[in-house]
């Protein structure tokens, strides 16, 4: 529940304008269809949540009777209304006019005392077979966020308006017009305060702990995409501004990677949701994996394809290293590749080209089966590539740019590496780049989330960032009155 109310917040503040001309890493917009959507999903969520939730009781007196309600709780609930739009916009952020229209239908056990009513005495004691309403409500906020770039809000009043109360006793009796008119008072008296308090007090204090950022990779990485303004409306679609850099978790660590502008697309409209990644987060995760040496691979045999052997005395390493080949016959070799350097990305229209800078040390694995270092390798790879979708997958084509190999050490005197220079240009055009483009027509399938899944998503190739705009789909959405 906690969760849901924070997400509807983080809706509300969306209605907002820029402050600052402050260049994001991330940032994400949604359209007049996704707010539609994003609606649609919290009435659904809310209908669900609160059927057969239990009510506090409820007791009053009256020069005529008294009553008591207890052990209620909701049978029927339903939103056919909601609507939400901006009232005003101020320096502290953007007002936040919410209408919204609810029925419900209560159960629970009653106790009614005349005292002078149709000029009866005595008490009544029974089921309240139900108790049916329909309340219209306004609420008005203000929406924006803190200097630490989470969301907040502040109450600034609401009216509720129970309409006519229906209540059904077990005895098939019905209440009189003053006994619905008490129900009536209750709720206007404390609907209201009990919405001032939980906006002011609970749900602000949970918006100012909660996290703008996320962890990955084994919890190793974090994700921080804090706002570093407010919202802003642009024709009807609401954006924001993220922080969107990648750090090692607890070891923030500042780069001096230059963050690309990204400029205002006015006719985004056409998806619920889209999001602008740039150069700058991309190389923020390249450079946090560097620094924390996440970017080391092991290949042994059993890592390479069944056809190929790393045996010493067979093809490919005895054509690439005869030397080693000649030292140490008929053992198995292993390669340890790491990053030499951040790895970094560049992103234009024509193309997306990565550039990757490593080191590979190579040993061998003796008969007592101790390893043995051999020899170390510096290589540069440059590689592009064109990005695409398939039904929900990405998909690309991969191109080859250039490669260089360089000896760095070796304790091999006078190893020379001209071979494998020969054997890597032809290996990369005719086995790696055919490979990575055969995955690359059935691609990589984009993530879900819970019950929600993307659909009809698109990737635009832009000047230092990727343009990525979705629909998103869930379940039935549902609502009614009984």
């Amino acid at each position: 529940m906690d969760q849901l109310i924070v997400l509807g917040v983080l809706f509300l503040c969306s209605f907002s304008t820029s402050e600052a001309n402050i260049l994001p890493g991330m940032e994400t917009r949604t359209t007049q269809s996704g707010l539609d959507f994003l609606r649609n999903v919290a009435v659904k969520k809310m209908e669900s949540m609160v059927i057969r939730k239990s009510l506090p009781d409820l007791q009053w007196d009256s020069k005529v009777c008294s009553f008591e309600a207890y052990n209620m709780y909701v049978s029927y609930f339903s939103v056919p209304t909601l609507n939400v739009y901006v009232k005003d916009v101020t320096s502290t952020g953007v007002g936040i006019q919410v209408y919204a229209v609810t029925n419900v239908a209560v159960r629970g056990r009653y106790k009614l005392s005349v005292t002078r009513l149709y000029h009866k005495s005595g008490t009544l004691r029974g089921t309240m077979n139900s108790a049916r309403l329909s309340m219209r409500l306004s609420l008005s906020t203000t929406s924006g966020y803190h200097g630490q770039g989470v969301p907040q809000i502040r109450y600034n009043g609401c009216s509720f308006h129970p309409g006519s109360v229906r209540v059904h006793l077990s005895d098939n009796s019905h209440w009189d017009e003053k006994a619905a008119g008490k129900v009536t008072d209750a709720l206007n008296e404390k609907t209201c305060s009990q919405i001032a308090s939980m906006i002011n007090g609970r749900l602000r204090q949970m918006m100012m702990e909660q996290s703008m950022k996320q962890r990955f990779y084994k919890g190793i990485l974090e994700l921080d995409y804090s706002l570093l303004t407010q919202p802003y409306s642009i024709d009807g679609s609401i954006g924001m501004k993220h922080k969107g850099e990648v750090y090692a978790a607890n070891y923030l660590r500042k780069t001096s990677l230059q963050v690309p502008y990204i400029p205002q697309d006015r006719f985004c409209v056409s998806k619920m949701f889209y999001v602008w990644i740039t150069d700058f987060l991309i190389n923020s995760a390249g450079y946090a994996a560097h620094d924390r040496r996440l970017l080391r691979y092991t290949l042994s045999q059993k890592d390479v394809p069944q056809q190929m052997s790393l045996n010493t005395s067979q093809l490919p390493i005895k054509m690439m290293f005869p030397q080693v080949t000649e030292l140490y016959p008929r053992m198995m070799m292993q390669f340890t590749v790491y990053s030499a350097a951040p790895p970094q990305v560049n992103t234009t229209e024509a193309k997306v080209t990565s550039y990757v800078y490593g080191f590979i040390d190579a040993a061998v694995t003796l008969p007592n089966n101790s390893v043995k270092y051999l020899f170390t390798l510096s290589s540069n790879l440059s590689m592009s590539f064109n990005l695409g979708m398939k039904r929900q997958n990405v998909t690309w084509i991969a191109m080859f740019e250039s490669v260089t190999l360089d000896l760095e050490k070796s304790t091999i005197s006078g190893l020379k590496i001209d071979n494998l220079k020969m054997f890597l240009l032809p290996a990369m055009k005719n086995y790696a780049i055919p490979e990575l483009n055969r995955r690359g027509k059935i691609g990589y399938p984009l993530p879900g989330f819970e019950e929600f899944s993307l659909m009809d998503t698109n990737i635009t190739q832009g000047d230092g960032f990727l343009k990525v705009g979705t629909d998103v789909s869930s379940g039935q959405l549902f609502t009614g009155w009984w």
